[in-house]
């Protein structure tokens, strides 16, 4: 979990000037999880959504940043 805040963290304190959208936030954040703890990742970024998932401990993040909810879970 401390990577994904981590990361998001740094990724926006690098764009401080301007807005990052949430679904390239999601992207990028995906693609780090795929490339450093193995593929099939899956993120939603954005202020109002609803998700019903099964899960296994380990594999599901769920945290804010803000107003904004960050949720990224491993598939597979």
């Amino acid at each position: 979990k401390i990577k994904a805040i981590d990361f998001v963290k740094t990724r926006l304190a690098q764009s401080s000037k301007q807005s990052i959208p949430d679904v390239q936030m999601a992207k990028e954040l995906k693609s780090h999880f795929d490339e450093f703890f193995f593929p099939t990742w899956q993120c939603i970024v954005g202020k109002h959504f609803g998700s019903e998932i099964g899960f296994e401990n380990g594999y599901i993040i769920y945290f804010y940043v803000g107003a904004t909810g960050i949720l990224l879970w491993r598939c597979g």
